[in-house]
């Protein structure tokens, strides 16, 4: 024990992991795999606290009114992960904004290839409006020195034009 810990060190007769764990509130920063099991979880405090109470709550409220959800990140693994995790939860419908082809590669690499008929893929740069689109994001950054070329040379394929 070095110089500093003296002060914060309590006598305990614990010396086990799941007898620390056993009726605490939160538990942080296993780095061990299989340190924590299921009886461990288990062993924590009561679930049902009000702040459970609230999340769950929450949860349902999200479950009832089945809100449409645009993830604008497509060719991002983690929020296709949400996307999927969203719409299978029951929370209500997942719009991913990308290639279709991209975003179906990037979730068979995550173990996700069902997923690819369950969501709604858009491709932003065949989207009916698109003219609109670069219109108005164009006069809103050209401020910062873009050129008006720059957004009509956008090619369908990408989604390069939401980037900037």
């Amino acid at each position: 024990m070095n110089q500093w810990k003296p002060g914060h060190a309590v006598k305990a007769d614990v010396r086990t992991l799941d007898q620390a764990v056993k009726d605490s509130d939160v538990l942080i920063g296993v780095l061990v795999k299989g340190a924590v099991t299921a009886d461990t979880v288990r062993s924590m405090a009561d679930p049902d606290t009000e702040n459970t109470r609230i999340l769950r709550g929450i949860t349902e409220r999200a479950r009832v009114s089945q809100a449409d959800i645009i993830f604008a990140e497509g060719d991002d693994p983690r929020v296709l992960r949400v996307a999927v995790m969203y719409q299978r939860s029951g929370f209500g419908k997942s719009l991913v904004v990308g290639p279709e082809a991209d975003v179906q590669e990037k979730l068979e690499a995550a173990g996700l290839a069902d997923a690819v008929s369950e969501l709604q893929i858009v491709n932003a740069g065949y989207t009916p409006n698109l003219e609109v689109f670069k219109d108005l994001h164009y006069n809103r950054l050209k401020r910062k020195g873009l050129i008006g070329q720059m957004f009509t040379d956008v090619q369908p394929e990408t989604d390069m034009f939401f980037r900037f």
